[in-house]
Order: structure tokens, then sequence, then C-alpha cells
């Protein structure tokens, strides 16, 4: 499934405004924030989702959809927290999605997405897959294996740990330093060989991480590790796309590393809220 689009325009715009109020001093708002108890905004989430799972969602449905998630977005913004912030952002998102007729189990399957990154586990919510959840589903296999949720919480660390080492070796390598023809026919070549130099050592590490990840749980199993192994995945992805330039210019400017690093750390944030929850 195609995460939403234009959500990292909605991620930094979010971060940004959770730094600036995070600087008054009186409190600390963090980006992995705990999971609000559902029970609170029980009848919003269960009326949305009477509308979310109908069988077929006709225009009548879509419309309620929008709305729902609008007024839920609204609720839950109030409340602590930078993460908070953004799932409130990315719900008001899929209501527009949804109104305009994107296909059910996009709508579905993002909004169980953004439910378990916002909400407590509850058993009264609704999937695709089944009309209820039973409460013995809550906890599996996947839940109650420490070994499982061991290698999750590896993989996670060094990706945490690639991020860090890859922002110091971005700025030691550094950005093209003109953008004139004539640096561009000359000095710019060094820059590029270092570079690709550490390209193929970078892209090395990914893939050994990448072949290291568990396999990703269904969301019956475990909706929170699905989810993270989702967001491990994206983090992946945009970590990928540290060492490419643009256009004429094979490696980056710093904004653009600093995007992708930025992507990155979002995603792992998010893995780090599902498997400590």
């Amino acid at each position: 499934m195609k995460p939403l689009p234009n959500v990292a325009i909605c991620t930094v715009f979010a971060l940004m405004l959770a730094a600036c109020q995070g600087s008054s001093g009186d409190q600390d708002r963090s980006v992995t924030g705990n999971a609000l108890d559902p029970t609170a905004y029980r009848a919003e989430i269960q009326s949305l989702e009477n509308s979310i799972y109908q069988a077929e969602l006709d225009d009548n449905a879509r419309d309620a959809i929008s709305i729902k998630l609008s007024d839920l977005a609204g609720k839950i913004a109030l409340e602590d927290g930078a993460l908070v912030m953004i799932y409130s952002i990315e719900m008001r998102e899929l209501g527009a999605f949804a109104k305009v007729g994107r296909e059910e189990n996009f709508v579905r399957e993002n909004w169980e997405r953004i439910r378990v990154g916002v909400f407590e586990d509850a058993v009264w919510y609704r999937w695709r897959n089944a009309p209820l959840r039973p409460k013995s589903a809550s906890r599996t296999r996947f839940d109650s294996d420490r070994n499982i949720h061991r290698d999750f919480d590896r993989v996670l660390r060094k990706l945490d740990d690639m991020v860090a080492h890859g922002r110091k070796d971005a700025e030691r390598m550094g950005e093209p330093e003109s953008l004139t023809r004539e640096y561009f026919d000359n000095d710019y070549r060094d820059l590029v060989a270092v570079w690709n130099d550490w390209a193929d050592d970078w892209e090395h590490k990914l893939a050994w991480l990448e072949d290291d990840l568990p396999d990703r749980p269904t969301n019956q199993e475990s909706a929170a590790l699905y989810f993270a192994h989702r967001d491990l995945e994206n983090a992946i992805r945009e970590l990928r796309a540290v060492p490419r330039g643009r256009g004429q210019w094979k490696t980056p400017f710093r904004s653009q590393w600093d995007y992708s690093f930025g992507r990155a750390e979002q995603h792992l944030a998010n893995a780090h809220h599902q498997i400590d929850k």
C-alpha cells in the first residue's frame, strides 16, 4: 500500500510547529509520545468505523467518513505530543482522500495504521479482515514472543545508529561548493568519487539490515509490529535516497540529505512508538 501523498510536507510542518511549542520551556512535547486511551473517544471511533467498514462506500458514506475524521482529528489535536499532531493531520488528509473516491482498502488500512499509532489497543476495534477483533487476539504469539520484539528492536537501533553516523559522514563529505560550470567540470569530480565510495558501503549496510528485518506479521497477529515493520521499510527507503543527487548533480546538497534523514528519523520514531507500546 502506498503511503498517504503529501504526508512529508505535513510531517515537516508538524515537527516544526511542535518544536516551536516545546521551546517555551514549560513542557516537553515528545515525538514519540504515549498512545491515547481510546475510551474517551469510543463514541467517535465507533461511529467512524460504522461508516468505514460498510460493505461498499457510497457517496454518503464517504462524506460521513470525511466529516467524522475531521472532527476526531480536531479533538485529538488538543492532546500533547508532536506525534499526535502529525496523526491528526493525516486523519484530515485521509478524510479528503475518502471523499474523492479512493478505494475502500486504502481508506481502511490507513485508518487502521493511524488508529494503532494514536490510540492504545481496544477489543472493540473493527478491522478489514474481521467484523470485530476478538478479545483473545489482542495478544498473540507476536506480542508474547520476546525474540521477535528483540529482532525488531535490534534492526531499529542499528538504523538509529546509521542515521547518526550518516549525518556526520554527509557533513564531512560536504555538498557542491559552487554552481559554476568550471567547478562542475573540475573539483566536483573529487567530491563525486568520495560520495560514490561512501554510497557503495551505505547501500551494503542497508541491504544487510533489510535482510535482517523479521517477517512482517499480519495486522491481526500484531497491529503494532505490522506497522512498525512498514515504518522500518520506509526508513530504509528514505536512507537509500541520501546519496542521490538531482539533475546534473550526482551528489546531494545539504537540504536534500537533511530531508531524507529527517523523513527516516520520523519513520524510526513511529517504529519506536509501536514497538515500545
